[in-house]
């Protein structure tokens, strides 16, 4: 069943990064999605960030997300 929203928003909770081998990223998010129903649903994502090979010019690391 599809149903519109006129309101829709992404509140973050809380967030952790921790590092692992090879410049990876270990990124977990808590939250909760909230429309115009006015009853959150609950989250808990967890991403594994790679490193590109290459930095920019500006020295600013890139990074791809692996899984989720």
């Amino acid at each position: 069943m599809h149903q519109k929203h006129a309101h829709c928003a992404v509140k973050i909770s809380t967030f952790d990064c921790q590092p692992s081998i090879g410049n990876s990223i270990l990124l977990t998010v808590i939250g909760a999605f909230e429309d115009d129903s006015g009853k959150p649903e609950r989250f808990f994502q967890s991403f594994f960030l790679i490193a590109e090979d290459a930095e920019s010019n500006s020295g600013d690391m890139f990074f791809y997300i692996k899984n989720d």
